[in-house]
């Protein structure tokens, strides 16, 4: 059963969806990674001058004791949260890119070890799990900038997104919500009931915010009015990230439905079977290809015609999401295993071994994680290792 629900408020909901701010493709002109799968629409692709064909000198690796996050990589800085080893709560450390020499640290103290990190204009935004949103400078002192209570909510466990001067929060707990927040002052510029509110983090397409639970399928624009909700007959148990490209929303949720959305309308328009977010890529001629993590295999498909291009198994623990670099796909694995493929035909162009595993995104209580890239540089968390490589001149 679907369920299409339109809420458009004609001419003025249209200048409000114009206002939106920057597309996708314009971000992706800035070679950073600044959220959850590199960028806010969450498509694990990123274009930088540097080759990343391999082999790819490492540049340095640093050893935590507890279990890293995500990295976000701007102003030559990585930006990770890392589980306490013992007490409940998380750590945010800044690191020199270059060197890997901890800029700074500071407590992220909560419930849980979990917390997780977005950048948007000179700013570093964290959320732990009772929702307390924290903004940072993003630079080599780390000065607290502002704090905020999200209201109502007491479970948060989705990484947050920044983009335009908004922080979008997702939270559960007594329902479920989707915040706004101002990232000048913390105020909270909108608030939205949803399904459920855990797990699934923001993600933003051409100026509108897509969030996905179990069987509840949500599109907002910027100002939280409401442009569509696809309900497919169930509920509970929250959700998994979403992915935006071309137009296209990449839905897993929970319930184990995974679903391609025309992003317009909320409408199913083909099947997804990977377990881990996609990532995405077009070549120069036009050739498009949707990398798919499927019982440990990397899948490549055209997302089009979902005629599948090639497949690897490496060690056959492949576990991380795969992103894209300049064409090269790169996935981690459970053994340790590193590796760089040509995304077009699949041969693998180097591996190396990182000493220890290489995890799914989500792990219960612990941070979100993922490999990232940025600033020419291919940043790896490792379970409680964070590995630089440097691309290629």
């Amino acid at each position: 059963m679907i369920d299409i629900r339109l809420a458009l408020y004609g001419s003025a909901a249209l200048a409000l969806a114009l206002c939106g701010g920057i597309t996708n493709a314009a971000a992706k002109s800035h070679p950073i990674a600044v959220a959850y799968h590199i960028d806010p629409a969450h498509d694990g692709t990123i274009k930088m001058p540097a080759s990343f064909t391999g082999p790819l000198p490492m540049r340095w690796m640093h050893e935590f004791e507890g279990m890293v996050s995500y990295p976000v990589i701007v102003n030559g800085i990585v930006f990770v949260t890392v589980a306490n080893p013992v007490a409940y709560g998380t750590q945010l450390y800044a690191l020199n890119l270059r060197t890997g020499e901890v800029l700074w640290q500071r407590p992220i103290n909560g419930t849980y070890y979990w917390s997780s990190a977005a950048y948007d204009k000179g700013r570093l935004f964290v959320v732990n799990f009772d929702g307390l949103v924290q903004a940072f400078s993003a630079d080599n002192v780390g000065t607290q900038l502002w704090a905020s209570q999200m209201p109502d909510e007491w479970a948060f466990s989705a990484p947050l997104t920044a983009y335009n001067g908004q922080v979008f929060v997702a939270g559960a707990g007594d329902a479920g919500e989707l915040y706004a927040v101002d990232e000048a002052t913390g105020h909270v510029n909108w608030k939205t009931l949803v399904a459920n509110g855990a797990y699934s983090s923001p993600a933003i397409g051409d100026g509108n915010v897509y969030v996905t639970y179990d069987c509840n399928y949500y599109r907002f624009n910027v100002r939280g009015i409401l442009f569509w909700y696809t309900y497919l007959g169930c509920g509970g148990g929250g959700g998994n990230t979403p992915a935006y490209y071309q137009n296209r929303l990449y839905v897993r949720d929970m319930a184990l439905n995974k679903v391609v959305l025309n992003a317009d309308t909320g409408a199913i328009i083909g099947p997804l079977a990977s377990i881990e977010p996609p990532a995405f890529w077009q070549d120069g001629s036009g050739n498009k290809y949707q990398l798919d993590l499927i019982d440990q295999t990397l899948t490549a498909i055209d997302p089009d015609t979902g005629t599948e291009r090639w497949s690897f198994s490496g060690d056959k623990t492949l576990s991380s999401a795969p992103i894209i670099v300049n064409g090269t796909a790169i996935i981690g694995s459970g053994f340790g295993n590193l590796y760089l493929l040509d995304a077009a035909t699949g041969k693998q162009l180097w591996s190396t071994q990182l000493g220890e595993p290489v995890a799914p995104s989500v792990r219960d209580g612990l941070p979100t994680t993922g490999i990232a890239a940025g600033l020419n540089t291919l940043v790896v968390p490792a379970s409680y290792r964070l590995i630089a490589f440097a691309g290629k001149n």
